[in-house]
């Protein structure tokens, strides 16, 4: 026997628990250096013998640019040296 109560008060979803988001957010370093997108594709290309076959480098899903290694495609940019010059001072 269901009651008057159960049906009109329990069985009723809360509409607060499905504003609520279920995922997790996070920070990674692993991105992209160049758009930030946080995924990266293997390169597929045609064989000579028409295999589909990975080519040994990476493309960015976001900014779609083609990477040799993925260190490549997360690690940031080194800045050129500066030689410092001592004809100033």
């Amino acid at each position: 026997m269901v009651t008057s109560f159960y049906t009109f008060t329990l069985a009723k979803p809360d509409a607060f628990s499905y504003s609520v988001p279920t995922m997790a957010t996070y920070k990674t370093i692993y991105k992209c250096r160049e758009c930030g997108a946080t995924s990266y594709q293997q390169v597929i290309d045609r064989a000579q013998n028409g295999a589909l076959m990975p080519t040994g480098q990476y493309r960015c899903t976001g900014c779609r640019n083609v990477f040799a290694t993925i260190r490549s495609w997360w690690e940031p940019r080194r800045l050129p040296d500066l030689q410092s010059n001592s004809t100033f001072g």
